[in-house]
């Protein structure tokens, strides 16, 4: 009963909790239809369309996780002054989304990921982006609007949602790690190759395997003891105070600076492992906030993944799924 108790405390605790989430938004477009004939011009198949959908991708799917667990996000990101721009903002305004930080450049194409479907299987993907850095005009305007968040809007943890497509800088990070660390306000990061090591100082470092091994200079393997020399490396280096890293079949690995735990996932059918990322992040971010123990922070990484992997797309975490699964292995 002790564990049931403690769960509920924590989904009512992140009730109302507001997350100022900076990164990159995309449009992720499906293409859904049926493959009946190769076609007659080249060796593929056509799909024969049937419906076509937008939803809120890259950060925006992680505010829709936030949101989904009873948390309010805030979300500072940028599009282009574009189809796919205005489709993202429209997007945001139907899910109940603030809108209001998200700038419009002039400079580049909103990022768009276009999937073709046929039976609920990839067929292709096709992306329309930009990824070099924002302006200096562009990213003064960004801080300042952060900036802006931070004084006035009772923020109680900061999210970074890095893809590398431009938004976030090693400058910008910085400046907001600052001011993050200067009220006492926790952070917790999403990386990407790009700025991997410009998170010095973050709370939360949640990197992925693919994403350590690319950027550690000796092999990583998804075992405790390979996981602790990596972790040692890059506590040195970035001085995080909590590390998690996501090992897809392999389950998750943190490391709270006093503990190291390798925890298995529970067997299930990976359908989609799109958005799986989103929500872990989002889930232990809420989690960190509410200062839960490393023990449940990597319960709740490893639920949260496996439910989002169980289904077609780019989907948020089901709330109340995530509760009874955590209280079930209590």
């Amino acid at each position: 009963m002790k564990g049931e108790t403690s769960v509920k405390a924590f989904f009512e605790q992140i009730r109302g909790m507001r997350v100022l989430v900076l990164g990159d938004l995309m449009l992720d477009r499906y293409l859904r239809g049926e493959v009946r004939r190769i076609s007659p011009e080249a060796p593929v198949p056509v799909l024969d369309l049937k419906k076509a959908e937008n939803r809120l991708g890259g950060a925006g799917n992680v505010a829709l996780n936030l949101k989904a667990l009873g948390a309010e996000p805030l979300l500072q990101t940028v599009v282009g002054r574009d189809e796919e721009g205005d489709a993202l903002l429209d997007l945001m305004a139907g899910q109940g989304l603030d809108n209001s930080g998200v700038l419009r450049s002039k400079a580049r194409r909103s990022t768009v990921k276009i999937r073709l479907l046929s039976g609920g299987q990839h067929l292709l993907r096709v992306d329309k982006e930009d990824r070099f850095p924002l302006s200096e005009e562009e990213e003064d305007f960004a801080f300042r609007q952060i900036k802006e968040r931070l004084e006035s809007d009772n923020i109680s943890v900061i999210l970074f949602q890095d893809y590398d497509k431009g938004y976030l800088s090693p400058s910008l990070i910085e400046k907001v790690l600052a001011e993050a660390g200067a009220r006492g306000i926790p952070t917790a990061v999403d990386p990407k190759f790009r700025n991997f090591y410009a998170y010095r100082g973050a709370t939360l470092f949640k990197p992925n395997l693919k994403e350590i091994r690319d950027s550690l200079p000796f092999a990583v393997e998804p075992e405790l003891s390979s996981l602790k020399e990596a972790a040692a490396y890059l506590r040195k280096r970035l001085q995080f105070t909590h590390l998690l890293v996501t090992l897809s079949e392999h389950g998750a690995f943190i490391d709270d600076g006093q503990s190291q735990l390798l925890a298995p996932t529970r067997a299930s059918e990976i359908v989609d492992v799109c958005g799986a990322g989103d929500a872990v992040i989002s889930t232990v971010t809420l989690a960190l906030a509410a200062g839960l123990p490393a023990s449940d922070l990597i319960r709740l990484a490893n639920i949260a993944g496996a439910r989002v992997c169980s289904q077609v797309g780019v989907v948020a975490v089901d709330a109340a799924q995530l509760q009874a699964d955590f209280t079930n292995r209590v």
